[in-house]
């Protein structure tokens, strides 16, 4: 018996490999022993000595909570921990860490408990999420907090030896093979963006930075690739939406646009939009509701750009 029809399913894989390490944390001592070992090594040396003193500690292990993949939390009520997890470098938004810190550290410097942040990505990932942690006002003031980034495949190796029941470990290595499976699949580009595809690439990156900017409370993934577009996708939404900016491609592998540019030079790109109620929003009445009115509509108008569609109307 293995995890694999788990990590198969239509699901994030991401939210799977949380739940996933969420369950081994919260009910076993050595994971967590492995865990905080790892966590250890990744912590600047000033602030390693946080780490150590969370090791006997007993903790409650919860996902999705307050749009946190993982929570951990001392049952002693002396320190929280947050793990952003990523198993593909896109799935990176900018700034996420430091928003999820700055907003703990609020609750917790009225009540005097330690929280770290901790970033669980593959290996090569850039560091940037939890340097804008460790640089910011808020966490240079909280002596008392750690931040920093491990890759699942440090996590993994340190996994690999713990010792466990026979029951445990179907679970932990299956887990893991599928996690590390994830991983692999995720950094064989498809489609890399170079020549052509780069050019459209930096223009659809340029507009989700200029959305962020407009619109500070947005959550925008990077852009991901497809076959004749790039889609930016909504995060943690109770509306999902893709953004697409399509473009003629070509017909062998791996597919470079063609006809991309006019005779004056002007870019042949189209530009459209879908929307979908996310997991989240089918849980609140209110957007389910409003989100009926549109099903109903066949769309969302948006002014002075048009109609949003949803992908289950479309034929």
């Amino acid at each position: 018996m293995d995890l694999k029809l788990f990590f198969s399913a239509m699901t994030s894989r991401e939210q799977l490999a949380s739940a996933y390490l969420a369950t081994l944390l919260h009910h076993q001592p050595s994971v967590r022993g492995a865990f905080f070992d790892v966590v250890a090594d990744a912590v600047e040396p000033a602030r390693r000595g946080l780490v150590e003193q969370l090791r006997g500690r007993d903790w409650e292990a919860r996902t999705e909570v307050d749009q946190l993949d993982i929570s951990l939390r001392a049952k002693d009520g002396t320190a929280r921990l947050i793990i952003e997890n990523k198993l593909l470098a896109s799935s990176r938004q900018h700034g996420q860490l430091l928003r999820y810190h700055a907003t703990f550290a609020r609750k917790a410097s009225s009540v005097g408990v330690m929280a770290g942040a901790i970033y669980l990505a593959p290996a090569g990932v850039d560091t940037s999420e939890v340097k804008a942690v460790l640089e910011s006002e808020g966490f240079q003031s909280r002596k008392t907090d750690f931040a920093c980034q491990i890759s699942w495949e440090d996590l993994g190796e340190a996994l690999d030896k713990v010792q466990t029941s026979p029951e445990v470990h179907w679970f932990l290595a299956s887990g893991l093979t599928e996690i590390r499976d994830a991983i692999k699949k995720g950094k064989i580009e498809k489609w890399p963006a170079v020549g052509e595809r780069k050019v459209v690439k930096d223009v659809v990156t340029e507009v989700r930075t200029r959305l962020l900017q407009a619109f500070p409370a947005l959550r925008l993934m990077d852009p991901w690739p497809d076959r004749e577009s790039y889609v930016v996708v909504t995060a943690r939404t109770n509306l999902t939406m893709w953004l697409l900016v399509k473009f003629k491609a070509g017909a062998e592998k791996p597919h470079p646009p063609i006809d991309l540019m006019d005779d004056e030079g002007h870019l042949r790109l189209t530009i459209g939009a879908q929307l979908k109620i996310s997991a989240n929003g089918t849980k609140v009445p209110e957007a389910k509701r409003r989100w009926e009115d549109v099903k109903r509509a066949g769309g969302l108008e948006i002014k002075d750009f048009g109609r949003l569609l949803i992908p289950d109307l479309l034929t």
